[in-house]
């Protein structure tokens, strides 16, 4: 489950001052989506706070177990369950599990198949792989994939093998060698989760930063119209934010690219992003950033539109006419952006 801490830094602070309408709480929490969460509300009370802050953490852990595909959970049918089950029978699972399989299927034509959660066999070679190399500094003895393992592991990737029975709330893999992850997908998709239920509960001025996936819920409780969200520059010798974001109101913010895990081999970088065609770490850029209401959509675009020449992305974006999406792409010379980006851009950056 990828794009980790710092792929974005959430920004609390506006110049000025201003009226201080709640206070301010902010806690961190770990181990779930090999991340870390910072929730941050403008509550009344440190005690309204805590609540909510202990609703988070258990939502979080919950969907974690879930979306987990490495390992299980006592009474807990997730996806390590469906993978060792494909070609066996299908299995009713929770409506959290189905609704994410079935909104990654739903998109996957949309995205021109460049988020495929079928593809688990080639992910988790990729993933050893990278597990193999920790802690190697001397990039010529790390060691990357035979091509031959990724090809083989490639004749399993159908996502048409992933069967869905809506009635029955099954889940059925039709193929044995079939494997899901959701490596692209699952921390936003929770989260947005996560951030409809606080809605629901009358939550109006909070933010989650989930590993990166920022989705913030109102307006800044301090009077302030606006939350300052800053893209990390993916070079890793520049601290400096390579655009801060204004954002009025609900939005998710997600980034994709290629400075968290990843490990060097002969002076090559070799990322976690996987292109499903030539199943290897995918070059055009360093980061995509998404901006859009839904953090689960914003989390598959900005996988799918780091793999995708602006060609393609066109093609992509065709099929979201309905929905509005704001992309920064950055490569190793500059960053670009859609034009409805301007208006939400920091011109002061």
């Amino acid at each position: 489950m990828r794009k980790i801490l710092s792929i974005l830094l959430l920004l609390m602070v506006l110049g000025g001052c201003t009226k201080q309408e709640k206070q301010k709480f902010n806690t961190i929490f770990y181990d779930t989506f090999d991340t870390q969460v910072q929730y941050l509300e403008y509550a009344d009370n440190k005690k309204e706070f805590d609540k909510n802050a202990k609703f988070v953490e258990s939502e979080y852990k919950r969907l974690h177990k879930l979306y987990d595909n490495y390992r299980s959970y006592e009474g807990i049918i997730n996806v390590k369950t469906l993978n060792e089950n494909a070609g066996k029978k299908p299995l009713k699972v929770d409506k959290d599990l189905f609704n994410l399989i079935k909104f990654s299927k739903e998109n996957y034509d949309k995205t021109l198949g460049k988020v495929n959660i079928a593809m688990g066999n080639v992910l988790t070679i990729w993933h050893d792989i990278r597990e193999e190399n920790v802690g190697k500094e001397d990039d010529r003895k790390t060691i990357i994939p035979k091509k031959e393992d990724l090809i083989k592991a490639n004749k399993y990737s159908d996502i048409n093998e992933v069967v869905l029975d809506e009635k029955n709330m099954t889940v059925f893999i039709k193929n044995s060698n079939t494997s899901i992850d959701f490596g692209a997908v699952a921390k936003g998709y929770a989260t947005e989760l996560v951030a409809k239920k606080l809605e629901s509960k009358g939550v109006k001025n909070a933010s989650i930063n989930a590993g990166g996936n920022v989705r913030t819920i109102g307006l800044p409780g301090d009077g302030r119209k606006e939350w300052k969200i800053g893209l990390q520059n993916p070079d890793e010798n520049n601290k400096k934010s390579i655009k801060i974001l204004n954002i009025n109101g609900s939005k998710s913010i997600v980034t994709s690219g290629d400075y968290q895990r990843f490990f060097m081999h002969n002076g090559k970088r070799y990322h976690h992003i996987i292109n499903p065609k030539t199943l290897q770490p995918e070059t055009i850029y360093r980061a995509v950033s998404v901006v859009t209401d839904d953090s689960g959509l914003a989390d598959m675009l900005s996988t799918a539109l780091y793999l995708s020449t602006k060609e393609e992305a066109k093609k992509i974006l065709e099929n979201y006419k309905d929905v509005e999406i704001g992309i920064v792409w950055v490569d190793d010379k500059e960053a670009t952006n859609t034009e409805n980006m301007n208006k939400i851009i920091n011109k002061e950056n």
